[in-house]
C-alpha cells in the first residue's frame, strides 16, 4: 500500500495504520494466528466450496492480498440479520452479542465494514485507525 498511496498526508484527518506495519507490530498480540477466523453474511458463504465457510480468500483480490501477509484463517462465523449502523443502539447490542470486545483481538468482516455512501449522521471519525 505504501508503494502506491502516500499515507503520511491521509494522516492529518484520520489515524492511518498500514497493514503491513499491523502484521509486522500488532499482529501477533492483537491478532494472533490462533484466532484469525473470517465472519461473513450466512449468503456469502454460499459462494464458498463447501457452502458453509466464508470464502475470505477465494478470488482475486482476496487470495492474493491475504496471501501477501502470510494470513490463514482458522474458521469461519456466519452472520445475518446485522447491518453496519451505529445509529441503532440495537444493532450495536447485536453485533457485541455476535462478535465480543474480549475474546475476539481482530475481527475480519468479508466486504466493506458498511453500505457506501453511508448516512450523514455516521460521518465522524472512527475511535479505530484505518487499515490500509
Amino acid at each position: 500500500f505504501k508503494d502506491w498511496f502516500q499515507v503520511e498526508p491521509l494522516q492529518e484527518f484520520h489515524r492511518v495504520l498500514p497493514m503491513e506495519d499491523f502484521m509486522d507490530q500488532l499482529a501477533s498480540e492483537h491478532w494472533p494466528p490462533e484466532h484469525r477466523k473470517s465472519f461473513c453474511f450466512k449468503m456469502a458463504a454460499s459462494r464458498s466450496a463447501d457452502k458453509s465457510t466464508c470464502p475470505a480468500k477465494e478470488g482475486n483480490p482476496f487470495g492474493p492480498f491475504w496471501d501477501n501477509f502470510s494470513v490463514n484463517f482458522v474458521g469461519s462465523e456466519l452472520y445475518e440479520g446485522l447491518s453496519y449502523t451505529t445509529q441503532d443502539s440495537n444493532m450495536v447490542n447485536k453485533w457485541q452479542k455476535k462478535i465480543p470486545p474480549g475474546p475476539v483481538p481482530g475481527a475480519r468482516l468479508h466486504g466493506r465494514s458498511s453500505k457506501l455512501p453511508g448516512p450523514p449522521a455516521e460521518h465522524r471519525p472512527s475511535p479505530l485507525p484505518t487499515l490500509v
